[in-house]
């Protein structure tokens, strides 16, 4: 995990997300302690600020900006968190003051959320963040309830904080061709499946097709910015090294 991170290159960055974090739920923050401890072995928590850094790097915007972002980005995984471990009647969940506690949490979380993208000036992708939320409520229904395949849940749920961060930082770099933008969050729901299937130790051949999309799609996406200095072309081919794909990593 360590070979494929950019801790040292976003080290200061990620400082101050952490220190923003605290800071923007300081009120409330020796409750939402005990959810973020529950996290500390999480690597998608932990992965999710870099990325996020590395999205927002890649399409130019202002650093201020982009480490606002990884806050929010953050306290919707914290949120999400929270909520996906509250069960239905069904599944014994007993409706007492715990219950009713974390359900507080939640809503504070996610009218924090709304508050700070509207006080950054990331008015533009509230609806982003809106959907993001609302398919992986689905996502993690499908998986409890109905027979559907794990891709498709990773999609709508780990995976799909990957492609947000991709979709709203070209968003908010003042991309607007529909074309760009799909294949944009395509990417980054690419990059985030790989992610994921890596670190769960998945098949040779599942992890190849991503970095194939992966590969073509940064081509195509890539096609108009010239020699990009950012540091997301050294992140894909890390994953390419990584998977051994040493040819496909030159071409980068």
């Amino acid at each position: 995990m360590k070979n494929l991170t950019f801790y040292k290159e976003f080290k200061q960055e990620l400082l101050e997300i952490d220190y923003l974090f605290h800071n923007y739920l300081n009120s409330w923050w020796e409750d939402i302690y005990n959810y973020t401890y529950t996290l500390e072995e999480d690597l998608l928590w932990q992965s999710i600020p870099e990325f996020v850094l590395l999205a927002y790097d890649y399409f130019g915007v202002e650093e201020d900006l982009s480490i606002k972002m990884a806050v929010i980005f953050k306290m919707v995984y914290l949120s999400n968190h929270i909520h996906a471990h509250i069960k239905d009647d069904k599944e014994g969940q007993a409706y007492n003051q715990e219950l009713q506690f974390t359900i507080l949490i939640g809503d504070y979380l996610f009218g924090q959320i709304m508050k700070l993208l509207l006080e950054v000036g990331a008015v533009k992708v509230v609806d982003a963040f809106t959907d993001m939320m609302g398919e992986i409520s689905e996502g993690y229904i499908i998986k409890n309830k109905i027979d559907a395949s794990a891709i498709e849940v990773l999609e709508k749920t780990e995976a799909n904080y990957y492609s947000t961060a991709f979709f709203t930082a070209a968003r908010l770099s003042g991309i607007t061709s529909e074309r760009d933008l799909i294949l944009i969050k395509e990417l980054g729901l690419s990059l985030g499946m790989i992610m994921y299937l890596i670190l769960n130790n998945r098949t040779h051949n599942e992890i190849n097709d991503y970095m194939l999309k992966i590969n073509q799609l940064y081509n195509l996406v890539n096609h108009n910015k010239g020699n990009d200095k950012s540091f997301l072309p050294k992140a894909i081919i890390k994953l390419n090294e990584f998977l051994g794909n040493q040819s496909k990593a030159a071409v980068i």
